[in-house]
Protein backbone atom coordinates (compact mmCIF):
# COMPACT_ATOMS: atom_id res chain seq x y z
CA UNK A 1 0.00 0.00 0.00
CA UNK A 2 1.26 3.34 -1.12
CA UNK A 3 1.91 6.64 0.87
CA UNK A 4 -0.86 8.07 -1.02
CA UNK A 5 -3.32 5.73 -0.47
CA UNK A 6 -2.51 4.94 3.63
CA UNK A 7 -2.97 9.31 3.09
CA UNK A 8 -6.19 9.00 1.25
CA UNK A 9 -7.59 6.22 4.10
CA UNK A 10 -6.76 8.31 7.17
CA UNK A 11 -8.22 11.56 5.27
CA UNK A 12 -11.45 9.50 5.17
CA UNK A 13 -11.03 8.41 8.83
CA UNK A 14 -10.58 11.71 9.83
CA UNK A 15 -13.62 13.33 7.77
CA UNK A 16 -16.17 10.31 9.61
CA UNK A 17 -14.99 11.84 13.08
CA UNK A 18 -16.96 15.66 11.59
CA UNK A 19 -20.71 14.39 13.00
CA UNK A 20 -19.42 13.72 16.70
CA UNK A 21 -17.18 16.59 17.38
CA UNK A 22 -20.61 18.72 15.99
CA UNK A 23 -23.19 16.12 18.09
CA UNK A 24 -25.45 18.60 20.69
CA UNK A 25 -25.51 14.98 22.83
CA UNK A 26 -22.28 15.62 25.18
CA UNK A 27 -22.82 12.27 26.74
CA UNK A 28 -22.70 10.56 23.11
CA UNK A 29 -19.25 12.58 22.07
CA UNK A 30 -17.52 12.00 25.45
CA UNK A 31 -18.54 8.19 25.17
CA UNK A 32 -16.85 8.06 21.66
CA UNK A 33 -12.93 8.67 21.72
CA UNK A 34 -11.80 11.24 19.26
CA UNK A 35 -8.54 11.89 20.30
CA UNK A 36 -5.61 9.31 21.21
CA UNK A 37 -4.15 12.30 22.54
CA UNK A 38 -3.69 11.29 26.38
CA UNK A 39 -3.74 14.73 27.19
CA UNK A 40 -6.98 15.31 26.12
CA UNK A 41 -9.71 14.64 28.31
CA UNK A 42 -13.67 15.17 28.17
CA UNK A 43 -14.70 15.61 31.42
CA UNK A 44 -18.31 16.02 29.76
CA UNK A 45 -21.25 18.24 31.94
CA UNK A 46 -20.08 19.84 35.32
CA UNK A 47 -22.58 21.67 37.23
CA UNK A 48 -20.96 24.58 39.32
CA UNK A 49 -22.58 26.68 42.04
CA UNK A 50 -21.57 30.60 41.49
CA UNK A 51 -18.78 31.46 43.33
CA UNK A 52 -18.05 28.15 44.75
CA UNK A 53 -14.98 25.90 43.96
CA UNK A 54 -15.88 22.68 42.54
CA UNK A 55 -12.71 20.51 42.48
CA UNK A 56 -12.62 17.53 39.56
CA UNK A 57 -10.12 14.46 39.53
CA UNK A 58 -8.82 14.50 35.88
CA UNK A 59 -6.45 11.30 37.00
CA UNK A 60 -2.67 10.74 36.99
CA UNK A 61 -2.53 12.65 40.20
CA UNK A 62 -4.12 16.06 38.57
CA UNK A 63 -6.71 17.69 40.02
CA UNK A 64 -8.93 20.50 38.26
CA UNK A 65 -10.30 23.56 40.87
CA UNK A 66 -13.46 25.45 39.01
CA UNK A 67 -14.56 28.76 40.42
CA UNK A 68 -17.84 29.32 38.40
CA UNK A 69 -18.93 33.98 38.19
CA UNK A 70 -21.97 34.06 36.81
CA UNK A 71 -21.61 37.42 34.41
CA UNK A 72 -25.58 37.08 33.31
CA UNK A 73 -27.83 34.39 31.71
CA UNK A 74 -25.60 33.57 28.46
CA UNK A 75 -22.01 33.90 29.96
CA UNK A 76 -20.19 32.87 33.14
CA UNK A 77 -16.71 33.06 33.58
CA UNK A 78 -14.52 30.39 34.83
CA UNK A 79 -11.85 30.57 36.73
CA UNK A 80 -9.82 26.96 36.54
CA UNK A 81 -6.37 26.03 38.40
CA UNK A 82 -5.01 22.79 37.15
CA UNK A 83 -2.92 20.98 40.01
CA UNK A 84 -0.74 18.35 39.88
CA UNK A 85 0.66 16.24 42.76
CA UNK A 86 3.42 14.15 43.49
CA UNK A 87 4.05 10.66 45.29
CA UNK A 88 4.38 12.46 48.33
CA UNK A 89 0.91 14.39 48.02
CA UNK A 90 2.74 17.53 47.86
CA UNK A 91 1.59 20.19 44.74
CA UNK A 92 4.13 19.79 41.82
CA UNK A 93 2.86 22.10 38.79
CA UNK A 94 -0.01 24.91 39.39
CA UNK A 95 -1.37 26.44 36.07
CA UNK A 96 -4.63 28.93 36.39
CA UNK A 97 -6.52 29.80 33.72
CA UNK A 98 -9.41 32.00 33.25
CA UNK A 99 -12.16 31.69 30.27
CA UNK A 100 -15.81 33.18 29.43
CA UNK A 101 -18.06 30.40 28.47
CA UNK A 102 -21.66 29.76 27.93
CA UNK A 103 -23.53 27.56 30.27
CA UNK A 104 -24.86 24.44 28.20
CA UNK A 105 -22.25 24.89 25.24
CA UNK A 106 -19.57 22.39 25.39
CA UNK A 107 -15.94 24.25 25.36
CA UNK A 108 -12.17 23.08 24.87
CA UNK A 109 -9.42 24.98 27.27
CA UNK A 110 -5.93 24.16 26.84
CA UNK A 111 -4.73 24.43 30.38
CA UNK A 112 -1.33 22.97 31.54
CA UNK A 113 -0.43 20.44 29.56
CA UNK A 114 -4.29 19.30 29.08
CA UNK A 115 -6.62 19.98 26.54
CA UNK A 116 -9.89 19.69 28.32
CA UNK A 117 -13.23 19.52 27.02
CA UNK A 118 -16.35 20.52 29.54
CA UNK A 119 -19.89 21.63 29.17
CA UNK A 120 -20.55 23.89 32.22
CA UNK A 121 -23.86 24.03 34.22
CA UNK A 122 -24.73 26.53 36.70
CA UNK A 123 -27.06 25.22 39.46
CA UNK A 124 -30.46 27.23 39.82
Amino acid sequence: MGITQCTAILAAISMSWLPLSCSKNTQKAAATPVSADPNAKNIGEVTLTNHYETCIDIGDGKNCLITPRVLDRKSVQLTMSLQSTNADGMTDALSVMRVVAQPGKPFEVAIGDLDLTLTPKIAE
